[in-house]
């Protein structure tokens, strides 16, 4: 891989986490209940998505068919790791949310462990120790409260997308897009049926059509395609500015500060992932 493959990757990378960034704070600006939300943040990523490989990609419905069982697979992976993770900003502190679903790459590791027999190397092992003890000492405050079950849920959303994950490392020639396409379009279907799909109030209207339209394909798309051209090592290292920046931004515009057990928990996962992306990556 030759530098320039690698510096266009890093950009692609950095661009796709600097969109996605305000995801958690338009989560929480726009009046609603959680599958309310849930149905047009699907909706609207579906079509956008579908919309994209269709005229843009020129995707044929026998690409879809060749490999539809891995497609719906997948898709319904990331469904239940976007609803999941609505419902876990909705219920915990979005600094909890994303710290705890920066576990994603170790409970993935664990995953293909028990899947593909594969061996995990100690310093994955430790990894793994100190992350999920940093998570316990976010959370431990939180037990008799709801923020606790919000907590659960990024933890279910992480296993989700680690889920997901698992299963493509076999499918190295899918089109990741379309697979999260479609689960912009089983979300849709799913909470449908619990929404009330006109109760957004006029200006949140615009907040859903910006998360919808724009940051989330557009988002998915460049991190999708920076794999490409450089590892997803690096790729999982720029990732963790969102768990940094995404917090933040909040905290500026709603003024949501973090416990002093948030922030010790969340420094331990952090220090334990950059510690170990970097290792693997030198």
């Amino acid at each position: 891989m030759n530098e320039s493959h690698r510096a266009k990757g890093i950009v692609l990378a950095v661009l796709g986490v600097l969109v996605l960034i305000p995801d958690a704070l338009l989560v929480r600006l726009i009046a609603t209940n959680p599958a309310t939300l849930l149905f047009w943040r699907g909706l609207l990523m579906g079509l956008s998505m579908f919309a994209f490989l269709i005229f843009f990609r020129k995707i044929k419905p026998a690409t879809i068919r060749k490999d539809f069982s891995f497609y719906l697979l997948s898709g319904l992976l990331l469904s239940g790791a976007t609803c999941f993770f609505v419902l876990s900003i909705t219920a915990t502190k979005v600094a909890n949310t994303l710290f705890i679903l920066s576990t994603t790459p170790i409970i993935a590791a664990l995953l293909t462990k028990i899947v593909y027999s594969d061996k995990i190397s100690r310093n994955t092992w430790i990894t793994m120790i100190f992350c999920f003890s940093g998570v316990g000492i976010m959370t431990i405050k939180d037990v008799e409260t709801t923020a606790f079950l919000g907590n659960l849920a990024a933890l279910g959303a992480a296993c989700f997308h680690a889920g997901n994950f698992t299963l493509l490392r076999k499918a190295k020639n899918a089109d990741i897009m379309l697979a999260v396409a479609l689960s912009g379009g089983i979300v849709a279907v799913v909470s449908f049926f619990f929404a009330t799909p006109f109760s957004i109030p006029g200006p949140d209207i615009v907040y859903m059509g910006i998360l919808g339209i724009i940051i989330l394909p557009v988002s998915f798309g460049l991190l999708t395609y920076a794999p490409q051209f450089v590892s997803p090592v690096d790729v999982s290292l720029i990732m963790l500015l969102e768990t940094v920046l995404s917090p933040l931004l909040v905290w500026i515009v709603l003024g949501e500060s973090m416990t002093v057990y948030g922030i010790t928990g969340g420094v331990i996962v952090l220090l334990s992932l950059l510690a170990y992306i970097i290792y693997r990556r030198f």
